[in-house]
């Protein structure tokens, strides 16, 4: 126990002292609020005490830095300094946003990333991070640290993000940092269908890396296709996710222990606990299961850190389910007047929970918005029929109150993003499309989410930056696939025309579609903060990550011949010149093609050289398809029929460098 707080203290010792030398962005966050939400005090406490409190507390009560793809869609601009809530009268507002466990989480990535190899059991290799520089590649191409084959016939969703655990910001640790992945095969003896990598880093660490930390069968004939997610203790002992046999899905809550002994191949087979009390006291490895009474083909859980201990998840008949004491309860089930029936015509896809509202944003195959009360699942808002279908789950910004929807094809076949109020209760909202003149959508060739820039996530209250998105994804009109970004105005408001950044960066062939990912953006300026102006970042390098199918022009390894697939990164510190910093080369299938990756998920930063660095500590984790066409929730079944079809291949668990990038 004296060791266990010795190591804490130390901890915060080391992430103050990394936060306190960045430009103070307020963060704080718990389950319970760091700071209670009471009347504003007469005088507003010194920016960075507030910043020093709310860290020390979150390291204190022991909890680690989980990132997976809920991270990517409830997402937060600047909330402003406190002073001006107090003077605003806004104060109680600002600590709820403040404290709210993922805005901490997004400003210690943001702010204070940088990491040394801290395993106290791997001391020697301290001293080789004093010596060893990260190793940089030329600007020409991403630098694939390692590619590890998986299992034959997976399939996943291309939106399923991979889930990275950490131990903390500042500490690359061999033994006790992590990524979760499905393995998009049905579990049996001979097959995992879960499964999580340790031992990551190539420049520190020792021994096979990476190396399998855990493989689990947690049903026969049950597929993962969707994103995990991480409990945030101090170990993320437990994972949460979806497996369906087909007909029915359940939502899994796995209590995990590493193993020298697993393979993908060579899985422990679980049996599941008979009960929600047997499973709060079972010894790890051991699972649960909570049916969702039909199966879910686009849904991944999303969990509500701050309050309920509650993870919410749709399903294929229209529903929208609440199953709370997930993590930390006594009990665990669905709450009380949920799920709640949306449309029983058309699928629900991946809900979002804003902590500032209280209200769940989930959209439907039929391109309609929801906005779901939290407390007793009533339907506060429902848009007007935007299009085709929402595929993706939504952007929210908990401190500018802004939705955004994601919706593949529009009356007039564009591909459109639509901006809400949170506090919607119909209509259509403010729309951008990516122009009829330069490209469209059509169902099938879905419209996965986009995401802002530095600019924008250091804008007090989302007034400036852009939404950047990969649009023209049917590409009827031979202009390949393009990247584009939309403007958000001084007032928040989203500009109605998108700007053409990278015009033809896919094939523009006849039957050529560019089958983009979702896009993944990380700001890295070492152990420093990212600083901007209102038009450009000033201090560090702002990077988004993406997938494509075969480009119009080679870049970096990427080649433009069917069958070569491209994970991309681009320069967009300055973000009306776009740069492109590498392209990594990834097997894809032919004409007409289909989505090469599955969406990207981003480590933390490092320095690029020097004391403090570690080579191999700054990532992008994702599965390359390696020509399997992405699908789910069973074998066979694909997210588009407008795909080329295959399932004859091992699935690929990539880990590739930022560090070659900078």
């Amino acid at each position: 126990m004296k060791l266990r707080n010795a190591l804490f203290a130390l901890r915060v010792v080391s992430i103050v002292f990394c936060m306190l030398i960045a430009f103070g962005i307020p963060l704080s966050g718990q389950e319970t609020p760091l700071q209670k939400e009471a009347s504003a005090p007469k005088q507003a406490p010194a920016m960075n005490e507030v910043l020093r409190q709310n860290i020390e507390n979150w390291a204190l009560q022991g909890r680690g830095v989980p990132s997976d793809w809920s991270h990517h869609h409830l997402i937060f601009s600047n909330p402003g300094t406190e002073e001006d809530a107090i003077a605003n009268g806004t104060h109680d507002r600002w600590l709820k946003i403040v404290n709210d466990p993922r805005y901490i989480l997004q400003q210690m990535k943001r702010s204070s990333g940088v990491k040394t190899l801290g395993d106290p059991e791997t001391a020697s290799l301290e001293q080789a991070v004093k010596t060893e520089s990260i190793k940089t590649g030329a600007r020409t191409r991403v630098k694939k640290d390692w590619r590890e084959i998986v299992l034959a016939h997976g399939q996943v969703q291309p939106n399923m993000y991979p889930a990275k655990f950490s131990f903390d910001i500042t500490t690359a640790s061999c033994s006790t940092d992590f990524v979760v992945y499905p393995t998009g095969v049905a579990g049996a003896g001979a097959a995992a269908n879960i499964f999580a990598y340790s031992n990551l880093y190539t420049g520190g660490c020792t021994g096979t890396v990476p190396s399998v930390q855990w493989a689990y069968n947690t049903g026969t004939g049950y597929m993962v296709t969707t994103s995990p997610i991480i409990s945030d203790d101090s170990t993320g002992s437990q994972v949460a996710y979806i497996q369906s046999d087909g007909t029915r899905a359940y939502l899994v809550l796995l209590k995990w222990a590493a193993s020298t002994t697993q393979t993908l191949s060579k899985p422990k087979t679980l049996t599941v606990q008979a009960s929600a009390s047997d499973y709060r006291s079972c010894v790890a490895p051991c699972f649960y299961t909570v049916s969702l009474g039909a199966d879910d083909t686009y849904s991944a859980p999303f969990y509500d850190y701050a309050s309920d201990d509650a993870i919410y998840a749709g399903d294929d008949t229209g529903r929208l389910h609440k199953i709370t004491g997930v993590f930390n309860g006594t009990t665990i089930g669905e709450a009380s007047g949920w799920p709640k029936t949306l449309n029983a015509s058309y699928q629900t896809t991946s809900p979002v929970y804003d902590p500032t509202s209280g209200y769940v944003f989930v959209g439907n195959t039929n391109g309609v918005l929801y906005a779901v009360d939290s407390t007793n699942a009533s339907i506060h808002g429902e848009s007007s029929k935007l299009g085709d279908t929402i595929i993706d789950g939504t952007l929210v910004d908990p401190v500018s109150e802004m939705v955004y929807a994601f919706v593949t094809t529009t009356v007039d076949n564009d591909n459109a993003v639509y901006q809400f109020a949170a506090n919607f209760t119909g209509g259509q909202g403010n729309g951008a499309t990516t122009g009829t003149e330069t490209g469209t959508g059509s169902t099938g060739y879905y419209f996965y989410s986009g995401n802002f820039d530095n600019v924008y996530y250091s804008s007090t209250n989302g007034t400036a930056g852009n939404l950047w998105v990969m649009g023209n994804t049917a590409n009827t009109d031979g202009t390949g696939g393009s990247l584009y970004r939309i403007p958000i105005g001084s007032t928040g408001a989203m500009a109605g025309t998108a700007v053409t950044a990278i015009p033809g960066l896919t094939d523009t062939r006849t039957g050529q579609h560019p089958w983009p990912s979702p896009i993944t953006e990380f700001c890295n300026n070492g152990i420093s903060d990212c600083t901007a102006s209102g038009t450009a970042t000033t201090a560090g390098t702002d990077y988004i990550f993406f997938s494509v199918d075969r480009l119009a022009t080679a870049i970096g390894t990427c080649g433009t011949e069917s069958g070569d697939g491209c994970v991309l990164g681009y320069d967009i510190t300055t973000p009306t010149a776009p740069t492109p910093v590498g392209g990594a080369k990834v097997p894809t299938l032919g004409t007409p093609g289909c989505w090469s990756t599955s969406a990207i998920e981003v480590d933390n930063s490092v320095p690029a050289s020097g004391t403090g660095s570690l080579a191999g500590a700054s990532q992008i984790y994702l599965l390359e398809f390696n020509g399997n066409t992405a699908g789910g929730p069973t074998e066979g079944t694909y997210t588009s029929s407008a795909c080329s079809t295959s399932t004859a291949h091992n699935l690929i668990a990539l880990q590739v460098s930022q560090s070659a990038l900078e």
